[in-house]
């Protein structure tokens, strides 16, 4: 595998290709790590899906790259800011991709594991360039998981006033992936998460997929993975059925 930092406008991006410059691949993944970390974290799945043909870029999240790198407790307070900026920024890369391949419509997989995961449920609602994506204990369900995460904050000082808090909800729900399911189309989605997960609630998730199997016209695009006794961690299972999910036709 030949892996490269690039330097995209204002987001740096970790480029994992196989190593044969004749066989280059014809498609691509943008796969995003988690709260804290950085795209290089991603390496291992990166490997795997070399292996099978893929190039996967691994980009760093907004306020997470160490050049710009935010405090644990900056980016946990502007999380919802990150994960909207970072999920815009999946249109630089694409025309990244357009230039870098020749080709006008690339075909572009995306996905994500836990912040990655929102942030891949979120770039649904956008863009119709993404052929299909996986989530990895992330959520689909943008204000419920906004309700879950804030209702111990809001017992101490809770920084936003009303009028901001609801503001910030009106433009949460655009990028709700669960109030946008027509966005999906017929696209494939993979999801898989434990269910032992209080970090990105596993309930959320089983909430959601029911939602989509009982979504007339959805029928038949969703691969659903929920592991017993896993808590917020991705493990083997996650990790081989996601790399699956990606290469089957």
């Amino acid at each position: 595998m030949r892996v490269e930092t690039i330097e995209l406008k204002d987001q740096k991006l970790t480029v994992c290709q196989p190593n044969v410059n004749h066989m280059m691949p014809i498609e691509t993944i943008v796969y995003y790590h988690g709260v804290g970390g950085e795209g290089i974290d991603e390496l291992p799945l990166a490997y795997q899906l070399v292996k099978q043909g893929y190039r996967v870029i691994l980009p760093d999240a907004y306020l997470h790259s160490r050049a710009n790198r935010a405090s644990r407790s900056t980016q946990n307070a502007r999380f919802f800011e990150i994960i909207d900026v970072t999920s815009q920024r999946l249109a630089v890369i694409y025309d990244w991709i357009k230039e870098k391949t020749g080709k006008d419509e690339p075909t572009l997989y995306v996905g994500g594991t836990s912040m990655g995961g929102i942030i891949t449920a979120m770039s649904l609602t956008q863009y119709p360039f993404i052929k299909k994506a996986a989530m990895l204990m992330g959520s689909a369900k943008l204000v419920d998981f906004y309700h879950y995460i804030t209702a111990e904050l809001k017992k101490g000082d809770f920084p936003l006033s009303e009028t901001e808090e609801q503001q910030l909800l009106r433009h949460l729900a655009t990028r709700d992936l669960s109030q946008n399911i027509a966005a999906l189309g017929h696209r494939d989605l993979f999801i898989w998460h434990g269910q032992a997960d209080d970090y990105v609630p596993f309930h959320l998730t089983d909430q959601f997929a029911q939602e989509l199997n009982d979504h007339t016209d959805y029928k038949g695009h969703l691969t659903y993975v929920k592991e017993p006794n896993q808590g917020h961690r991705v493990s083997r299972l996650a990790r081989e059925a996601c790399c699956q999910f990606f290469t089957q036709s």
